[in-house]
């Protein structure tokens, strides 16, 4: 039993990373609107199909900064995130078993760190955003105007007996709130 609640409790959790970055209320009354939808166009740099560059990545932090945004964290479907490292490791010319300690020389981090104009921005991977080359995305955060509303924490509940098995369920309450999205910035279409 305890496996199954705590194999109920991860598939829960996925549930709501994915509706953190795809949620979309407007078709589904049960969820709430993610990051891709409430973010919408607003500062997008559409690269229409093109590869990423740098020069991409800075534009999009400054589009944010702009707007009075300072952009604290980053997310992007995982090719993407590669194309950032390669950016990186290219930029320094140094391969992955080359850094000792997971460190680059003059303290540049080989993790996905991007150094922005607003100061250092941690990328991480997204399972929920696309792959697809020219459908690849980025999404630049401040992360001050970004809450997850939890209206009711996650809740066990037991269902009736029937014959042999014992029933349950799982459930909670929450929303994402996007303050302002002109704080926020998305690279679109990444070959």
């Amino acid at each position: 039993m305890q496996l199954r609640v705590l194999t109920a409790a991860r598939a829960l959790k996925e549930l709501e990373e994915s509706l953190i970055v795809n949620g979309d209320a407007s078709t589904d009354a049960t969820e709430f609107s993610g990051i891709v939808k409430l973010q919408g166009t607003t500062n997008v740099k559409d690269l229409d199909g093109a590869a990423l560059t740098f020069d991409d990545i800075e534009t999009a932090v400054q589009y944010a900064f702009d707007d009075s945004g300072n952009v604290k964290l980053a997310i992007g479907s995982s090719s993407a995130v590669r194309d950032v490292r390669k950016i990186i490791l290219d930029t320094y010319r140094y391969s992955p078993s080359d850094v000792p300690n997971g460190v680059l020389p003059f303290g540049v981090p080989s993790a996905v760190i991007i150094q922005t104009m607003v100061g250092p921005v941690p990328l991480i991977p997204s399972q929920y955003l696309s792959n697809t080359s020219g459908a690849k995305q980025i999404y630049f955060l401040d992360t001050d105007y970004i809450e997850m509303r939890v209206l009711q924490d996650t809740t066990y509940e037991a269902m009736g007996k029937t014959n042999d098995s014992d029933k349950f369920y799982l459930k909670q309450y929450q929303c994402l709130v996007m303050k302002n999205p002109a704080f926020n910035a998305f690279i679109d279409n990444i070959l």
